[in-house]
């Protein structure tokens, strides 16, 4: 397999890619050659078949974005994992600064890419028979139940999503994923950029300085949340053209 175009990616920049996996059965097909044997057969072990495609697209989508910016091919592209989970790039052909995060929900998935700095992201598709206030009730703190319940009706929804991504978002940047007390951390958007703000709820001033979060909404019910290290970065956001990558395949 080539080496695909390089992209650069600054210090101050953290990148957000957004995958789609309404791909013709096909595409979705010859994808499976991007994945590697152990890849492969970890998605063919899923049951659900439009979960077994998001997971295919994903993962290959990870590859190809990855090899973008590390300038090999998407089959050089190495992964290991942290002790509790979180995965890193490994290997030869491996850049030690870049640091990357994927998630994915519905038909969408984002992938994250940083340099020099521990980032998170998370995606929910919010599902309209999703009791949202038995969640909020379960997982937010005290801070953030009064915040929501202070909403109008149909406002409280969204807040809870922002909510809800902004934790996973956390909890994957520091790589313990969900396996932390939701309710320790709380997620308030009174900040006078209109960004949500994280803080500890046994120390407030402890993790607002050290984490910069941004909320977005990249389709409709659709939340995400981007929790990056440090407060020096801009989001930049971008959309993988699958027509394109299937295109410069066809002419190879």
């Amino acid at each position: 397999m080539e080496s695909a175009p390089h992209i650069r990616l600054p210090f101050q920049e953290v990148h957000v890619w957004a995958v789609t996996s309404d791909l013709a059965p096909q595409q979705v097909a010859e994808l499976q050659s991007v994945l590697s044997g152990a890849e492969r057969q970890r998605v063919h072990g899923i049951k659900i078949a439009p979960v077994r495609t998001l997971r295919l697209v994903a993962r290959a989508a990870l590859r190809l974005i990855l090899s973008r910016y590390l300038g090999v091919s998407a089959d050089a592209v190495a992964f290991a994992l942290e002790p509790q989970g979180k995965p890193y790039l490994c290997g030869p052909t491996a850049d030690s600064l870049i640091t990357f995060n994927i998630a994915h929900s519905g038909s969408l998935a984002l992938v994250a890419v940083g340099r020099s700095r521990r980032i998170g992201v998370d995606i929910e598709l919010a599902r309209s028979r999703f009791d949202h206030a038995a969640m909020t009730k379960r997982v937010c703190s005290l801070q953030e139940r009064q915040w929501i319940d202070a909403l109008p009706e149909r406002a409280q929804r969204a807040a809870f999503f922002t909510c809800w991504t902004c934790k996973e978002a956390y909890g994957k940047a520091i790589g313990k994923g969900l396996r932390f007390p939701l309710s320790g951390v709380s997620v308030s958007c009174r900040s006078s950029r209109g960004s949500p703000i994280l803080t500890l709820v046994d120390d407030p001033a402890a993790e607002a300085h050290r984490w910069r979060v941004h909320a977005w909404s990249p389709a409709r019910n659709y939340f995400a949340a981007l929790v990056g290290e440090r407060q020096d970065w801009q989001v930049r956001c971008f959309e993988w053209n699958w027509d394109t990558y299937f295109s410069e395949q066809s002419q190879r």
